[in-house]
């Protein structure tokens, strides 16, 4: 049942607001500038250009959004056309909102087919969530990891995945390894530790970053642990926080990865729209993922992947996102901001639009 126009961009945001981004830091900004059209904003002051790869990794997160907004309004009777501005990211520029380009809303009358897929697919947005949890030992079929395949290989990328028990405890190791690697990053750390929400009290307050509880960690611990860095190296204190972030690993079968263009930021926008694909498609399954989104910038984690997994990567073309994935527990909920924090409301062109649009 469509709504009404006036009301559609606040009822499309309402759930549009639970897509995933890095950190869970939440940068896409939507400015309405009319009933049916918005412009799409990435905030800099939202994004993590810290690490390596952390600023591309900004467009793929608004492919993600794109994706996630295209299946929200399907399910409400409307096609998503986009006008994409494929520029740069300046972290520097003295203008903090990038844009990503416009967003234009076509009714479309749906066939019972076709609403059964939008309605199915906006079931599977609802309920994807990250999980860090102890996965059980239950493989993925094959005939899933197949049409992950095929979703991927649609929009010109490759879904591979393992189950070798070598290569996945090899790949675990490194990600965990990678941790304690961007620790001792000054610039990668500061970046991490605004993100942190140590206890569940601070993440509903704040609805945005990494929560100790998402981590399955206690917030003291992860505190003391994240506080102390230097202790990481220490030989019995070290040991012991790496058994702590182990735990979690418990279980992990299957790791899967993406590879394809990756040189511009038209590939990284259409990198994050395939991502969000996948992610749902495997969320229908009942299948959780849970992103090593640090494997892949930190350069020399990214190598050593690369190494044991026999990728072979080019100019242009890259492993550009590595997961767990398998079935879990249902996880923690990861807050998000209300509605009204994505919103914008359309200021003179000599300004940035930096208001929300309701209070």
């Amino acid at each position: 049942m469509r709504k009404d126009a006036g009301a559609l961009w606040l009822d499309i945001v309402e759930d549009v607001r639970w897509y995933p981004s890095p950190h869970n830091s939440q940068p896409i900004k939507l400015m309405p500038i009319s009933e049916t059209e918005a412009r799409i904003y990435y905030d800099l002051d939202l994004g993590l250009p810290a690490e390596s790869f952390g600023i591309p990794f900004g467009h793929v997160c608004a492919g993600v959004f794109l994706e996630s907004l295209s299946v929200v309004a399907s399910a409400r009777g409307y096609r998503s056309m986009e006008t994409l501005d494929h520029s740069d990211m300046d972290f520097a520029a003295p203008d903090r909102l990038h844009l990503i380009g416009t967003v234009r809303l076509e009714p479309t009358v749906l066939d019972e087919e076709t609403e059964s897929t939008a309605q199915r697919r906006l079931a599977a947005f609802q309920s994807r969530q990250t999980s860090r949890r102890p996965y059980d030992s239950r493989i993925v079929d094959q005939n899933v990891l197949a049409e992950a395949s095929a979703i991927a290989a649609a929009q010109g990328f490759d879904f591979r995945s393992t189950s070798d028990a070598r290569l996945v405890s090899t790949l675990v190791q490194i990600n965990q390894k990678t941790l304690f690697s961007d620790l001792r990053n000054d610039a990668v750390y500061t970046e991490i530790m605004h993100w942190l929400r140590f206890s569940r009290k601070e993440a509903v307050a704040k609805s945005d970053g990494l929560s100790a509880e998402t981590m399955i960690m206690p917030g003291p611990v992860l505190r003391f642990a994240m506080g102390h860095r230097a202790l990481w190296s220490f030989p019995v204190l070290g040991d012991v926080i790496r058994a702590v972030y182990l735990r979690t690993m418990r279980g992990v079968r299957q790791l899967g990865w993406l590879e394809g263009p990756f040189a511009e930021p038209a590939h990284y926008l259409e990198a994050g729209r395939t991502f969000m694909q996948v992610w749902l498609f495997f969320s229908e399954r009942g299948v959780y993922l849970h992103p090593f989104g640090t494997v892949i910038t930190n350069p020399d984690s990214h190598a050593a992947f690369v190494r044991e997994a026999g990728i072979h990567e080019s100019d242009t073309r890259m492993a550009w996102m590595l997961f767990r994935f398998g079935f879990s527990a249902t996880p923690p909920v990861a807050h998000r901001r209300p509605a009204t924090a994505t919103l914008l409301s359309p200021l003179p062109e000599t300004t940035s639009p930096r208001e929300p649009l309701l209070e």
